[in-house]
């Protein structure tokens, strides 16, 4: 092939960070240069998923110096999220801030990033100020204001914002956002409301709902609607051995230990297979 082929560089980098080889994405972009064969917007863009915070400002740096057009959306948007991820969040809204022409991806790359952070407020600030703008909100957008306001316990603006999302914007709601709605009213303890919620949904609740609200049970050790949760999650998914773990987990919190002992002999009685815990380190 074509040694100077930039795409050819290009789609080897972007398959080294979707393999999860992301040191070898890296060498691969730095052999470009030693090369001579100059990284454009792509190549920045698909390299940066695979960065820490230091590669990641050493493109930043390259961007800026070589790009035609530095703030070009690709690299804007890739740099947001690696300073997310990275845990700079006050560098990737200055990144978002300094772009002059944002587009729908920039505005939910942020208000994601917000929402990991735990930023309820500045994530519907964005959603707000990106109403005014005129970009279009999508399902991405509707899902991170969601999650921003569920983790941060934010449950009436979070309320508020899906009734005003599906009334205004005309959003259709997807699971994963009616989800959502659940495990911010559990995470609030609100669980009349989230069963409420729940009961009024326009199509029927999969397991992606009943799985938030059995979660938000555990955390608050309710019995009562973490039954309810977990007859339907037998139900939809009875092959799930999490499920049946996180019952038993409610049931030995409330010092319910037959309870416990009695969906822990369901595993073993369907000889389904533990889920396994795994941790990850990174060594330096």
């Amino acid at each position: 092939m074509d040694p100077t082929d930039v795409v050819t560089w290009n789609s080897v980098i972007h398959a080294l960070v979707h393999a999860g080889l992301p040191s070898a994405a890296l060498g691969h972009l730095k052999q470009m240069h030693s090369r001579g064969i100059p990284s454009n917007a792509t190549a920045l863009a698909a390299a940066l998923p695979a960065c820490n915070l230091n590669s990641g400002k050493q493109i930043h740096g390259y961007a800026t110096r070589h790009l035609d057009k530095p703030s070009s959306n690709l690299v804007t948007n890739a740099l947001i999220s690696m300073y997310s991820k990275s845990g700079c969040i006050g560098a990737a809204h200055l990144v978002f801030s300094t772009t002059d022409a944002k587009d729908v991806v920039s505005w939910n790359t942020m208000i994601g990033a917000c929402a990991a952070h735990g930023l309820a407020r500045q994530a519907l600030e964005l959603v707000r100020l990106m109403r005014r703008s005129g970009a279009r909100l999508d399902a991405v957008t509707f899902t991170s204001a969601l999650m921003a306001c569920s983790h941060c316990g934010f449950a009436d603006e979070g309320l508020e914002l899906f009734e005003r999302l599906v009334r205004d914007e005309g959003l259709t709601p997807t699971m994963e956002q009616y989800a959502c709605i659940v495990d911010m009213l559990g995470r609030a303890a609100r669980f009349e409301e989230a069963v409420g919620f729940i009961g009024k949904m326009p199509v029927s609740a999969t397991a992606v709902v009943w799985g938030a609200l059995l979660s938000a049970c555990r955390m608050h050790h309710n019995v009562e609607c973490g039954e309810l949760a977990f007859e339907e999650l037998v139900r939809s998914e009875p092959e799930n051995p999490g499920n049946f773990v996180t019952m038993s987990n409610i049931y030995a919190k409330a010092g319910r230990l037959e309870d416990a002992k009695r969906v822990r002999r369901m595993i073993e009685r369907e000889n389904m297979a533990k889920p396994a815990g795994r941790s990850w380190i990174e060594a330096t």
